[in-house]
């Protein structure tokens, strides 16, 4: 029986002696401990598979399995192995049994000894097991069909074409084969092995047909399967297949009574696809409005605490396939959000225990209040005025820094517990502070640090809110936001590794996106909290080993791969609000004082680590890095003598000077660069004059006005192609480094002789042609007064913009033809 060994360690063999056999673990007497050495013996020795059955059926009736210790059964098993099984199974499939025993009987036989293998993790794993999967899912599927010459390596759909006379699965042995299914899913790498050998469009298939046992034992070990990593490549390969069964389950779901749909609200998160996946699917919205349709009266109607939480969660995963666009009429609507703030602030204000199941629950919620966030937001509800703006110092542009920000790159998903839990996208955009170019976008979620953007359906509105609506929803986010705060101001340091920690601040960040006048003086107050918990994890502080395994898990959402969790985390989800914050004094003080900007810096450095060392398609915009040059922006301007002063400043002029000349050469990039760009431009104009330029700064001024000329074409003049496609993005940053770099040619002489060498003034007037006008009435008069100053600061230029000016119809540029003729009577 060398054929049917399965090499086991040998501490396995341990207790071989019929005397190791009379122990308590065995529950054997002395006489029956000797039988059982002899079946052993025999199954050792046995010369053909019969002798094998033969030994295995004195076992059974001697010793029931539940009295042999793990000693004595891993001898079984060693004796047995795995051929054995594997062989009655290929042969009933085959049709080539010599035996004289049904195929029926060979199948129910071969799926036994495989169930009762699969309990020994040692054995689960073998690949002699794992072969006969594909068999086993047929079995599951269609009953112990007979087939004709079937290859055992063929998959499971080329099998369904062959003939059978007996498709009744008998219900020991269903329970047979789910019993292998279930233990192989249950090793590390089990789902992955069940998808490669076809086990997902198998038990679907077994699910639709209503085969014995698909529901009670099928249905929960799919769901197992899609609450683990393979979630996303599941969908993508067996799409048709699962949105099926999605159909079936929701049909289940409606039909099902109120108590029993309370108890499937668990399940129901398990089976819908991810955020992004069949996000056009006609039949998957159709699904979804069914889905609401049943959870509409849960939510209306009075149901216990316990209850409650299972329906919240099923609504915040369906708000995350299509909004807000099949929940329900406005009144519903406002309700959900407002049973979600009510459970969000009992559950963080009333100081109980935040046991796993509340933060399942509070996740959802959080889910829900941004949906209901953004909605709210755009219709335009303000709470409380809009901050004014600080006036810049003298000398720098009128406006403070465009806030570009988007949703954080690797960082994941809000958190939540594996089965079933909402992905929450990242951030919204916010929108700039006032006075600075708005660039709104919608909330999406967060791929992976170096991974495209996952595609996600935009949240639809809530149709037909109305004004007063919008405000009541923004008073009870308003207090559920509050009771954040208040929660968040009890957290001890030691407790920043917890993964529900994570979620709360990710939400309340999401909130002071969009959101920094409302509770002003708390979120001040909660500063110091935020910006050391950022710190604490971007620098790697306390353990964080559980929140990072915990994520390692939980990042299942990102299409591109499965994502890494990322220690800048919790800094990239901040930094949206940071864009408002330093615009204001009263939290840009504190935020000085937290030595926010080498936070900022550190953040830029790293991020610029990984972007530099990638080229052509593998070129990834990271949009965090672009917020936090924003952030930098706002202190630029507003805070010309800590820059001056502060070492972080210089090493990011150092980085600036750096990274400019290569982004030059990443179009992908561009976003980054102009920010870049002005960062560096509005640093350059508060340092002190000097006669000749460091080799480093000249290096990055001559990359600035390469830079800023590539964002004109010719033929008319007009916005580049390159610059068209995020001008929305770009416009504003690209006005702002002309007014800076206008500032720096005032300071530093050497400049101009730089424009010059660069021939800077006639490659510009070349690209204008002749109307010598840019076709954007701001970005020209921009423009011009920056070529006003180039012609004030030095005589040679004056001579050659009048050159230049004589090639262009007038009134191309009105006030530099005036500063041309005023510096002529000046000589």
């Amino acid at each position: 029986m060398a054929e049917n060994g399965c090499h086991l360690d040998p501490q396995t063999r341990a207790g071989a002696a019929p005397k190791a056999l009379e122990g308590s673990g065995c529950g054997l007497s002395r006489s029956q401990s000797e039988v059982l050495e002899r079946c052993l013996h025999a199954l050792t020795h046995a010369k053909n598979d019969s002798h094998v059955l033969a030994a295995l059926l004195l076992i059974t009736r001697l010793c029931p399995a539940g009295q042999l210790d793990s000693g004595t059964l891993h001898r079984i098993f060693e004796a047995v192995g795995l051929n054995l099984p594997a062989r009655l199974l290929v042969t009933a499939f085959r049709g080539e049994d010599g035996s004289g025993l049904p195929p029926q009987d060979l199948i129910s036989l071969g799926s036994a000894l495989l169930a009762a293998l699969s309990t020994d993790p040692s054995m689960v794993a073998h690949p002699q097991l794992l072969s006969t999967i594909p068999l086993i899912l047929s079995v599951v599927e269609n009953g112990p069909t007979r087939t004709e010459r079937i290859n055992v390596s063929k998959s499971v759909s080329e099998s369904q074409s062959a003939t059978g006379s007996q498709n009744t699965l008998d219900e020991a042995l269903a329970c047979d084969c789910y019993q292998v299914l279930s233990a192989v899913c249950a090793l590390p790498q089990g789902p992955d092995q069940l998808l490669t050998r076809g086990a997902i469009p198998a038990l679907t298939r077994a699910v639709l047909k209503n085969q014995t046992l698909s529901h009670e034992k099928g249905l929960p070990l799919l769901g197992l399967m899609l609450s683990s990593s393979i979630r996303l490549r599941a969908w993508d390969k067996h799409s048709s297949d699962l949105l099926s069964l999605l159909g079936i389950v929701s049909e289940n779901f409606s039909q099902a009574s109120k108590q029993a749909r309370l108890t499937m609200c668990t399940n129901i998160p398990l089976f819908l696809p991810p955020p992004g996946i069949e996000s056009e699917n006609q039949v998957l919205k159709e699904i979804v409005g069914r889905l609401w349709g049943s959870l509409r009266p849960l939510v209306q109607g009075k149901i216990s605490k316990e209850d409650l939480g299972p329906v919240l969660v099923a609504s915040a995963c369906l708000l995350d396939l299509f909004g807000w666009e099949s929940t329900g009429p406005p009144k519903f609507c406002c309700l959900l959000v407002n049973r979600a703030c009510v459970e969000v602030r009992m559950g963080l204000e009333e100081g109980t225990e935040i046991n796993p199941e509340l933060q399942h629950t509070l996740t959802a919620c959080y889910r829900i209040m941004e949906a209901a966030m953004e909605q709210a937001c755009s219709q335009g509800a303000p709470s409380s005025p809009a901050p004014s703006n600080p006036a810049p110092p003298q000398g720098a542009p009128s406006s403070p820094a465009p806030s570009n920000p988007a949703p954080p790159q690797g960082a994941p998903l809000s958190p939540a517990p594996p089965q079933g839990a909402p992905s929450s996208p990242a951030p919204s955009n916010p929108a700039p502070p006032q006075g600075a170019p708005s660039s709104p976008a919608s909330s999406s979620p967060a791929p992976p640090q170096g991974a495209p953007p996952s595609p996600a359906p935009p949240l639809t509105a809530i149709a037909g809110l109305s004004l007063q609506q919008s405000r009541q929803v923004l008073g009870v986010l308003k207090e559920a936001f509050s009771a954040e705060i208040y929660y968040l101001k009890q957290v001890e340091e030691s407790a920043y590794d917890e993964p529900f920690l994570f979620a709360t601040v990710r939400s309340l960040c999401a909130w002071l996106a969009e959101e920094t006048a409302c509770l002003k003086d708390d979120v001040i107050e909660l500063l110091p909290f935020l910006i050391g918990y950022a710190k604490n994890h971007f620098k790697g502080g306390g353990g964080g080993k559980g929140l990072s395994d915990w994520m390692s898990k939980m990042s299942i959402s990102n299409r591109s791969h499965d994502a890494t969790w990322s220690r800048d985390a919790a800094l990239r989800y901040l930094l949206p609000a940071l864009c408002h914050l330093t615009a204001e004094d009263g939290p840009r003080r504190v935020l000085l004082s937290l030595d926010t900007p080498a936070l900022l810096v550190d953040f830029l450095r790293k991020g610029w680590g990984s972007l530099k060392g990638q080229s052509g398609k593998t070129v990834t915009r990271d949009p965090s890095l672009e917020t936090a040059c924003s952030a930098l922006l706002n202190f630029a301007i507003t805070e010309p003598e800590r820059v001056r002063n502060d070492p972080c400043f210089v090493a990011l002029e150092n980085l600036l000077n750096e990274a400019l000349p290569v982004l030059l050469h990443k179009p992908r990039l561009l976003v980054f660069a102009a920010n870049c760009c002005t960062l560096g431009l509005m640093i350059g104009r508060l340092k002190s004059a000097s006669s000749e330029p460091e080799p480093e700064q000249r290096r990055f001024f001559s990359s600035v006005l390469c830079f800023l000329l590539s964002a004109v074409q010719s033929g008319p003049a007009r916005v580049s192609v390159l610059w068209e496609e995020c001008w929305d993005e770009t416009g504003e940053l690209w006005r702002l480094s002309l007014q800076a770099l206008a500032a720096c040619v005032r300071l530093q002489s050497w400049l101009t002789r730089l424009i010059r060498e660069d021939r800077w003034l006639q490659n510009l007037f070349a690209r204008l042609g002749p109307s010598g006008r840019l076709s954007d009435p701001a970005s020209h008069e921009v423009l011009e007064e920056l070529l006003c100053v180039v012609a004030r600061q030095s005589p040679v230029c004056v001579e050659d913009i009048r050159e230049l000016l004589k090639n262009t119809t007038p009134p191309g540029m009105p006030q530099l033809s005036k500063t041309i003729h005023a510096s002529n009577k000046t000589i």
